[in-house]
């Protein structure tokens, strides 16, 4: 179980010159990362600092593997008209992930690193001898909810309302481990991004990926 706690105190002035403009952004790019495009942003917030807070826990049974997380991010937006900004925005985003070892080998808890190590496969690959390495099956699933305030779809952003966007991942994998210092990873990612434009139109979209990695 965990805990953790994070902020910005000062953000960075980013105009040159006497007048003082700071800003925090928010955006993130899906799990599987094939380019750089960020699917969710909320785009420059004029803010004098923000808190990030969350939870998590993980455990591991036999050759069975759980985690997740929940955060939450406070955003102290910079005092202006109260009419484009009556609020501070708030975002939020979790996890839950999971794996099963085919062959029985389990994720191991370590003090050394604080957190469960990959696996070690108990048979290494081998032809002459008919052993395979160790094989796992793999799920996660994650909400990213980068809008406060949003509105409804067809309508203009209330005032000070912020259109980021709500980006669910839902992802599955197939890793083999033919020893205890190479791995292969084959994964499949499904987002699935809602997000409204200035205007109200949806400018949302489902993105899918297939990875090799080695």
């Amino acid at each position: 179980i965990g805990a953790n706690l994070q902020g910005i105190l000062n953000p960075a002035d980013t105009t040159a010159g006497p007048v003082s403009t700071r800003a925090v952004r928010l955006q993130e790019r899906p799990e599987l990362r094939v380019s750089g495009i960020r699917l969710v942003d909320t785009g420059a917030i004029a803010s004098d600092g923000l808190i990030a807070y969350g939870l998590e826990g993980g455990a591991s049974w036999r050759n069975l593997y759980a985690a997740g997380e929940w955060y939450k991010v406070d955003v102290n937006r910079q005092a202006i008209a109260p009419a484009v900004s009556p609020f501070d925005p708030s975002f939020s985003g979790w996890y839950l992930q999971g794996a099963w070892t085919i062959t029985g080998e389990r994720h191991v808890w370590t003090n050394a690193n604080g957190g469960f190590v990959g696996i070690r496969p108990a048979k290494p690959f081998s032809r002459s001898k008919g052993t395979w390495g160790a094989w796992e099956i793999g799920a996660r699933y994650s909400v990213l909810d980068l809008n406060d305030h949003a509105g409804s779809f067809g309508s203009a952003a209330p005032a000070g309302g912020i259109r980021g966007g709500e980006q669910k991942i839902t992802a599955v994998g197939l890793n083999w481990y033919p020893n205890s210092v190479v791995r292969f990873l084959l994964d499949y990612q499904w987002a699935d991004i809602k997000r409204l434009n200035a205007a109200g139109a949806n400018v949302g979209e489902d993105v899918n990926v297939v990875s090799f990695r080695s």
